[in-house]
């Protein structure tokens, strides 16, 4: 499985989620990893299709 957790710099929700999203995975006994991704342009976010 292919996990990816997309941000941007100065998102004030991005640790408390990112931190969330590794608890659940833990929780669930998922093992893969997550691949973090910070969008830095609007290019990065049509190629991502990062809505936040």
């Amino acid at each position: 499985m292919q996990i990816s957790f997309l941000y941007f710099e100065g998102c004030p929700n991005s640790e408390p989620a990112l931190k969330l999203l590794k608890e659940v995975l833990s929780e669930k006994n998922i093992k893969d990893d997550v691949d973090t991704i910070k969008i830095e342009s609007e290019e990065d976010a049509y190629r991502y299709k990062f809505l936040g």
